[in-house]
């Protein structure tokens, strides 16, 4: 009995925790939540460390989606289909992915819900958060993001200049 009693912690924290891997297994993701309830991510492409540990969250004009969540559970889905596009050097374009679902509620004040949904694909993953349908949460303002991306190493990176007129 003591044994168990004493696992029971080790346990606890182990579900905080779930992996999804890209159809073909090269491409894993890991989610939880840390001991702070901040959902965080990370992303390995076999044995290589691609993303570290990165914090996931939202500030609202009324409040913090990026910490003191207790952990709902995990769900997970496939999909494998295909679909037309008009223009492109392809007119078939498959969609394979394996999903995995997060669920978060806020352990104290007002117990909002966050839902982040993640899908892998062989050749890179992608995220989103989703508001599901509660009294605490009707109309809001999002503020600011706080999702991290944390590269491992100093690696180059190509992007689009900033234009506020976007």
């Amino acid at each position: 009995l003591a044994v168990c009693l004493s696992l029971l912690p080790m346990a606890m924290v182990a579900k905080q925790e779930a992996m999804v891997s890209s159809p073909s297994g090269n491409i894993t993701l890991t989610t939880g939540v840390d001991n702070a309830g901040r959902p965080y991510y990370s992303l390995n492409r076999g044995k290589e460390e691609i993303l570290l540990r990165s914090a996931l969250g939202l500030k609202l004009k009324d409040g913090d989606l990026s910490n003191d969540f207790r952990l709902i559970g995990f769900s997970r889905a496939t999909k494998d289909e295909t679909w037309h596009q008009p223009w492109g050097e392809e007119d078939d374009v498959r969609n394979h992915y394996n999903e995995l679902t997060m669920k978060l509620v806020q352990k104290k004040g007002l117990q909002r819900q966050l839902t982040i949904v993640f899908r892998v694909f062989d050749d890179g993953m992608g995220f989103r958060y989703v508001f599901p349908q509660q009294k605490n949460l009707s109309d809001f303002i999002i503020t600011d993001e706080l999702t991290e991306f944390c590269f491992k190493g100093d690696p180059e990176a190509w992007t689009l200049p900033f234009d506020a007129d976007y």
